[in-house]
């Protein structure tokens, strides 16, 4: 994610080839006359007209897809630039401070907070959310530069980032190209779907049913060739860059214990059948993994909770305790 400041914007930007051939600045390209829900319907805005939404080709480090959930990209080419969006859920909350939230979290996306400009949004309510503008790059050699994102938060708590980014040989009209983010992010209002953060049962697809306590949330990954046929993942959504609670049940993949995990003696009952927890914990948290052979149908179910300290991990092994197939 990385950030930057709108500003007036002129056809003097260009070359004079460039304005002969395009007229319309970047920053004066229509929006779509109509709203495009993202993030799995946790928000809604208006694109620019030539911009079209892509699927996220991309695997990540547990071999499962990316989820239109989790992110979503959209891109164009115009005038010799390309200008990409990138949408993120982050499944994490404003806290008390959501300005000092984004301070604290800026870092760890490599933004240099010291010279970004953070500013407040004026979104439609119950929208609130910040602007963050990176000072930029004469040139780079980057093939894309973040010039512009938003933070923005629902009345729920829950956070999304709005990343722009701009490839680097067009670095010298930036300006213009960052109206046009701050314009696509001004547009945003709450989508048909937010997150459920309340207590209750939640289907993951077809396969299992599981019951989640307040403050969490859950969402499913399809896998790859060479890993999991599913990954159903439970977070709790605490503040931007605080440590929190999360659970990982993958469906068809292999357990992978490792030699410094140890049996903790710890069983539990989950789908009816009684399993042994190993633990395992270091300078990041603590973590507890189990496996069920044939836990739907001939797969294997490999289920691996993880929190910020030991003490936690009872508790969410007897969350875990309460997913039983869908139907029962």
């Amino acid at each position: 994610m990385r950030l930057a400041i709108p500003a007036t914007v002129v056809l003097t930007l260009y070359s004079a080839a460039a304005a002969d051939t395009h007229p319309v600045s970047p920053a004066q390209l229509k929006l779509q006359g109509h709203a495009t829900q993202i993030l799995g319907g946790q928000l809604e805005l208006a694109l620019p007209s030539p911009m079209k939404l892509d699927v996220v080709e991309r695997s990540l480090s547990s071999h499962v897809t990316a989820s239109p959930r989790d992110e979503v990209k959209g891109s164009f080419e115009f005038v010799g630039a390309r200008f990409t969006m990138m949408a993120f859920e982050t499944y994490a909350s404003t806290g008390s401070n959501f300005r000092a939230s984004v301070i604290s979290d800026l870092p760890t996306q490599g933004v240099d907070v010291e010279r970004a400009r953070i500013k407040k949004l004026p979104l439609r309510n119950p929208l609130v959310g910040f602007e963050v503008i990176p000072k930029l790059p004469k040139s780079s050699l980057d093939a894309n530069v973040l010039i512009y994102a938003a933070y923005v938060a629902r009345a729920n708590g829950t956070v999304q980032v709005l990343a722009f980014y701009l490839s680097s040989e067009a670095l010298p009209f930036a300006l213009a190209w960052t109206s046009l983010a701050r314009r696509v992010v001004t547009s945003v209002a709450p989508g048909r779907n937010p997150i459920d953060l309340k207590a209750g049962d939640t289907a993951f697809g077809r396969y299992f049913v599981i019951t989640r306590p307040d403050g969490w949330t859950t969402s499913f990954r399809t896998g790859t060739d060479d890993g999991p046929i599913a990954v159903f993942q439970l977070s709790e959504v605490a503040p931007l860059t605080s440590s929190s609670a999360s659970c990982a049940l993958q469906l068809g993949a292999q357990s992978a214990l490792d030699g410094d995990e140890k049996q903790t003696g710890a069983e539990t009952n989950v789908l009816g059948v009684k399993v042994r927890w190993t633990e395992s914990e270091d300078s990041v948290g603590a973590t507890t993994t189990t496996t069920i052979d044939n836990a739907w149908r001939s797969f294997g179910l490999v289920i691996t909770c993880s929190a910020p300290n030991q003490d936690q991990l009872a508790g969410l092994r007897q969350m875990i305790g309460t997913i039983r197939l869908t139907g029962d």
